[in-house]
């Protein structure tokens, strides 16, 4: 089924890199939407396999972009560039709508048009196709709907989502394209702080296929690239005129998330966090909790005892009133053997 000639309703962008293997069931789930009043763009990041023959054999119901590699960030403003549709979903070649999935999105637009984000639930698959479960089952739907749990990662991404035209546009690109990773996140969380607003659906939208290859999974070639993205968007997250308004919970659970987690091992993207207005604004418990908690995890990650013994002098200088974290400098003190006998209590 083809696509009507006049502006559509839903524009369905791809983009793909390498993945012709998959993208066939993609594109096939769109030829197979009940909902008729869509424009299909592929843009292609310079694959290297037969994905341009594949597509070719859809004939004009797909319109065809290719591009030297650049990124799935340039990939999805270039398929957005050159779109019509009022609304966007961004699905990814290796994921797939369900037959209803567009007709249930326009559906919920008509009744509320003041919704700039329609979001559903999704099918986690293998590589395979095969389903394993919901992802309601694991994140839940719908989301806190405020710019805090946005900021702090917010669990709504491109998958089973649907975006108001206008409403990209007060976005520049809209993604940001330095990033290879994490842009969702740091979309969905422009696009908040410009006041969108969200509508859950409780309707199965697509399919999440999990494979080796997901740039997601933690030991992919894309690991380290993913890692920049994530401190790349913190950073705006936290220059943002908005942090400020968030709850004192929400700001501690954002700096321990990004000093425990993709600066864990920077220890000058640590000083500067450290170092940081947002920080030095908390009281001296909090500052020196989340020093305290910094150090604990390098010990557990087995890293050097140094800058956890720094981290911990300078939770005990802010705040001495914490038992806990002398049995931790005692380790260090005492030697490995207690060292090790605490840090499997932490893990237990």
């Amino acid at each position: 089924m083809k696509p009507t000639k006049h502006n559509p309703k839903i524009s369905v962008l791809i983009p793909t890199y390498n993945r012709a293997e998959y993208l066939v069931q993609a594109i096939n789930s769109v030829h197979k939407q009940a909902f008729t009043d869509w424009e299909l763009i592929i843009v292609d990041d310079g694959s290297t396999d037969d994905t341009q023959k594949k597509v070719e054999e859809f004939g004009s119901s797909v319109r065809y972009f290719y591009q030297e590699n650049q990124g799935v960030s340039v990939a999805r403003n270039r398929a957005f560039a050159e779109s019509l549709g009022e609304y966007i979903i961004f699905l990814d070649s290796d994921d797939w709508l369900l037959p209803s999935a567009l007709e249930e999105l326009w559906a919920a637009a008509k009744i509320n048009p003041q919704a700039d984000i329609i979001y559903g639930d999704a099918y986690l698959t293998d590589s395979m196709g095969e389903l394993l479960c919901k992802m309601s089952d694991y994140h839940s739907r719908p989301v806190e709907d405020t710019i805090e749990s946005f900021a702090l990662g917010g669990g709504l991404g491109m998958l089973a989502t649907m975006i108001k035209r206008h409403t990209l546009t007060l976005l520049e690109g809209p993604f940001d394209e330095t990033m290879v990773g994490y842009e969702d996140r740091d979309l969905f969380f422009q696009l908040k702080a410009q006041g969108a607003k969200i509508l859950y659906i409780p309707e199965v939208i697509c399919c999440y296929r999990f494979h080796g290859e997901n740039k997601s999974a933690p030991k992919s070639k894309w690991a380290e690239r993913r890692r920049a993205s994530l401190i790349h968007h913190s950073w705006k997250v936290l220059e943002s005129p908005l942090f400020p308004s968030f709850s004192v919970s929400g700001q501690q659970r954002f700096f321990l998330n990004l000093l425990t987690g993709p600066l864990l091992l920077d220890y000058l993207g640590q000083e500067q966090v450290l170092t940081h207005p947002h920080f030095l604004a908390f009281p001296a418990e909090i500052r020196s909790r989340i020093l305290y908690n910094l150090a604990i995890e390098l010990l557990v990650s087995d890293q050097k005892n140094s800058r956890a013994l720094f981290l911990l002098l300078a939770a005990i200088r802010a705040y001495p009133w914490n038992p806990r974290q002398y049995a931790w400098l005692g380790t260090l003190l005492l030697g490995p053997k207690f060292q090790k006998w605490l840090i499997k209590r932490r893990r237990q």
